[in-house]
C-alpha cells in the first residue's frame, strides 16, 4: 500500500481487487505514508527486557528493540446475519525521548478479508492502497529512511499480520485503523464469531539459519525461513496489562434469539432498538491473552425462517437475504428429492491410496441416493468426461451402471 493523497480508494474495482487479493494471496502487504520532518532515528541506550508478544520499538540501526507497553486496541464488530465487518484501531505510543519504528505482530480471523488501512497522526488521516508485497515494503522502507511517517501491513499467514509504523516521535501517538469482513460460522443451530487476540506458540522445525529477518523469539530455520516474523515476544504479565483490548459487538441477528453467550469473557448486554443487541466487555478492557468468542442461538422454529438486510451506499441499495433451516423437531418429515453432481479427480496426482479412497467415497455416495433423486458424475484429469449427458434418476439400474463406471 503506497501513500494516497485522497481519502478513498481510487475506484470501486480497485477495492474489489484488493479484497480478493488480500483474501487469497499470502504475498500481500499494505503501506501508507505521510510527510513529516527529517528526524534522526536513534538507538536505545538501554533496551528493556521483553518476554513474548508486545509492541516493539526499534531504531534505524537495527539495535535490540525496546518494549513499548503503551499499545491499546479498540475493536468494533458489526454483525448483519451471516456477515461481520470489524473495525480494529491500534494506538501506538512512544514513551521515550527518541524516534522509533513500531512493530506489532497480531492475529486476525483466518476467514477475514482485509480491505482498508488508515493511519491517523494528530488530526491528519491518510488512507492507503494495496500493492504487491515486495513493492509495498520497498516504498515503506524508503519513506521510513527519509524520515517520513509510514505504515506497513503485511500478511504473514492467513491469520497472522505484522503492522509496522515508522518514525513515531518522542511521546507521540500514531493510530492505525484496519477494517476487514468475514462470514460467520453457523453450526448446530447457533451462530458464532471469534476475534483472536494472541499469536500462539508454533512448532518451528529445521536447523537455524545465520540471518534473522524478524523481531520474534525464534531464529529463522531452513524449513521455516520467516520464523522470526511469526513468533512475537511479549511482556511478562507481572509488568502490567498486555496490550489491553476493548471490544464492542453490534449484533443484528435478523431473527429472535434465545441466548447470547461469551464463553471466555464476561460481557454485558444492552438493546439498541428492536432488533439490535450491543455486547461489550464487562470490565471495559481485557488483556490480549486469549481469543474472544461470541455465540448466539436463534429461537427454535418448525419452518424455515428468512431475514432481510439492506444497506444504502450513495444512490444504490444492497441487500442480503438469509434463510435459516428449521430445527429438527424429532418427527419424520417428507424428504425432498435432490440432484447431486459428483466430481472426481483422476489425474496422476491421485495415484495409489488417493484414488482408491476417492472411489470408495463415490460408491458410498451413490449407494446413499434415494430413488427420487437425480445424479451425474464428472471425471476430470487433463479433460472432463461425464457419465451421463445429463443428470438421471437414481434408479437401481442407473446406480448399478454408475458403480460399474466408477
Amino acid at each position: 500500500m503506497e501513500a494516497s493523497r485522497t481519502s478513498k480508494l481510487r475506484t470501486t474495482v480497485t477495492g474489489l481487487l484488493a479484497l480478493l487479493f488480500i483474501a487469497l494471496c499470502l504475498g500481500i502487504a499494505a503501506a501508507i505514508e505521510a510527510r513529516a520532518g527529517e528526524p534522526e532515528l536513534l538507538a536505545p541506550t538501554e533496551p528493556q527486557e521483553t518476554g513474548r508478544g508486545t509492541l516493539l520499538l526499534r531504531s534505524k540501526d537495527a539495535a535490540e528493540p525496546c518494549a513499548a507497553p503503551l499499545l491499546h486496541t479498540d475493536v468494533v464488530i458489526r454483525v448483519s446475519g451471516l456477515v461481520a465487518r470489524a473495525h480494529v484501531t491500534q494506538t501506538f505510543s512512544n514513551p521515550y525521548d527518541r524516534w522509533f519504528e513500531g512493530v506489532y505482530i497480531f492475529p486476525l480471523p483466518e476467514s477475514s478479508a482485509v480491505d482498508r488501512l488508515k493511519m491517523r497522526i494528530g488530526e491528519r488521516v491518510v488512507e492507503g492502497e494495496i500493492r504487491e508485497r515486495d513493492a509495498a515494503k520497498k516504498q515503506y522502507e524508503a519513506a521510513r529512511d527519509s524520515g517520513r511517517r509510514a505504515a506497513l501491513l503485511e500478511q504473514e499467514r492467513p491469520n497472522v499480520f505484522t503492522s509496522s509504523v515508522a518514525n513515531i516521535g518522542p511521546h507521540e501517538e500514531i493510530v492505525v485503523e484496519i477494517e476487514y469482513q468475514q462470514t460467520l460460522r453457523y453450526d448446530a443451530g447457533a451462530f458464532s464469531l471469534r476475534f483472536p487476540m494472541t499469536v500462539g506458540a508454533r512448532y518451528i522445525p529445521g536447523s537455524p539459519l545465520d540471518s534473522k529477518i524478524g523481531t520474534g523469539w525464534s531464529p529463522d530455520t531452513v524449513r521455516v525461513t520467516d520464523a522470526s516474523r511469526i513468533t512475537p515476544p511479549v511482556l511478562h504479565p507481572s509488568k502490567g496489562p498486555i496490550n489491553p483490548v476493548a471490544i464492542r459487538v453490534e449484533l443484528d441477528a435478523g431473527v429472535p434469539l434465545t441466548r447470547i453467550d461469551s464463553p471466555y469473557h464476561r460481557v454485558r448486554l444492552a438493546k439498541d432498538g428492536p432488533r439490535r443487541d450491543v455486547i461489550e466487555l464487562d470490565d471495559g478492557v481485557t488483556p490480549a491473552n486469549r481469543d474472544f468468542e461470541l455465540a448466539w442461538t436463534p429461537a427454535v422454529q418448525s419452518a424455515p425462517r428468512a431475514a432481510w438486510f439492506a444497506e444504502k451506499r450513495g444512490d444504490k441499495t444492497y441487500g442480503l437475504l438469509m434463510i435459516l433451516p428449521p430445527r429438527d423437531s424429532g418427527s419424520e418429515g417428507k424428504r425432498i428429492p435432490r440432484e447431486s453432481i459428483y466430481v472426481i479427480d483422476t489425474s496422476g496426482s491421485m495415484d495409489g491410496t488417493s484414488i482408491a479412497q476417492a472411489k470408495q467415497a463415490l460408491e458410498l455416495a451413490i449407494d446413499g441416493l434415494a430413488p427420487d433423486d437425480r445424479f451425474n458424475i464428472i471425471e476430470f484429469n487433463s479433460y472432463a468426461k461425464a457419465l451421463f449427458h445429463e443428470a438421471r434418476p437414481a434408479t437401481r439400474e442407473n446406480r448399478a451402471e454408475a458403480r460399474g463406471w466408477v
